[in-house]
């Protein structure tokens, strides 16, 4: 997300996992034109809490909750305030919802997939540390999918 705050110019888009603002990024970030911006983050996420305040590592900083990053980024790109929400798929206690903000400026999308009982995994990968340090892994959607179909613009 620093990169698009600083080098919105040279990037198509991002697409953020498990990952928010800092609160003092927030004020410097001034992207030079609007960007697509698709993220993904699990709402029990102990790492970087989908509440925001303080990130679950030793020595880790605050972040932002993830609706505060979302609704700047929908600010920045000149969306509508409210994203129209979207029920995914189940998986056990794992649930997936999109979020979609509306009418950005140039055609942009801003999409948060929000996988609730999620945690700081990679979404389609595997249960890569144990989940009572990170949370539980995810197969509700593929976070490597949906890159690879925003790379070749074939994602909507």
């Amino acid at each position: 997300q620093l990169l698009a705050c600083r080098m919105a110019a040279r990037l198509y888009a991002i697409a953020p996992v498990s990952g928010t603002l800092a609160p003092s990024l927030q004020t410097q970030c001034h992207p030079s034109r609007p960007l697509m911006v698709v993220a993904f983050h699990g709402a029990a996420d102990p790492i970087d809490p989908y509440a925001g305040g303080k990130i679950g590592l030793p020595g880790g900083g605050a972040v932002m909750s993830v609706a505060a990053t979302m609704a700047d980024w929908a600010n920045w790109d000149g969306c509508g305030k409210t994203p129209e929400t979207k029920d995914g798929p189940k998986d056990g206690a794992i649930h997936l919802d999109r979020m979609d903000w509306s009418d950005c400026r140039d055609g942009v999308h801003v999409t948060l997939y929000r996988i609730d009982g999620g945690g700081h995994t990679w979404p389609g990968g595997p249960q890569f540390y144990p989940e009572s340090v990170i949370g539980k892994a995810t197969h509700v959607i593929n976070a490597s999918d949906v890159i690879g179909a925003i790379a070749v613009g074939r994602w909507h």
